[in-house]
């Protein structure tokens, strides 16, 4: 679709997945890098420096990221708890271990200087223990 327009950038979409194969439903479409592409800078790497490289060359270049990082927006544990691929967590688990862990939620300087706000995202993180426990589709 963004192809057929000749979009080039950054795109987000929203999708849900109903259970039946080929049954996807496109939401929202973001034509902008989403929150989620925090795990890119957590690898170490600088998405608008990206883009403006990209632009001044012509976006000839390709770049490839192999620095892995275990990127999570809710609590580890509910992580490790509701993936169900067990291979994942181990994978998860161990880079947590090396120190190579992000959570864009509990990005030091949003936080640093808010004690209101980093109270607001603790009690977020603490409440998806109790929404996974009620709404996941197999409960462990």
């Amino acid at each position: 679709m963004l192809e057929a327009c000749h979009y080039t950038g950054f795109s987000n979409f929203d999708i849900k997945y109903s259970g039946t194969p080929g049954d996807y439903r496109v939401f929202e479409i973001n034509l902008r890098q989403g929150r989620s592409n925090y795990y890119v800078t957590a690898t170490g790497m600088n998405i608008a420096k990206l883009v403006v490289e990209k632009w001044n060359d012509g976006g000839t270049d390709c770049v490839l990221n192999k620095n892995e990082v275990f990127w999570h927006h809710v609590p580890a544990q509910v992580a490790f708890t509701y993936t169900e691929d067990k291979d994942l967590v181990a994978r998860a688990k161990a880079l947590k271990a090396q120190g190579k862990e992000a959570c864009s939620l509990l990005y030091k300087p949003d936080l640093l200087w808010n004690p209101v706000r980093y109270a607001c995202v603790l009690e977020q993180l603490r409440r998806q223990f109790k929404k996974f426990k009620t709404y996941y589709p197999v409960h462990k």
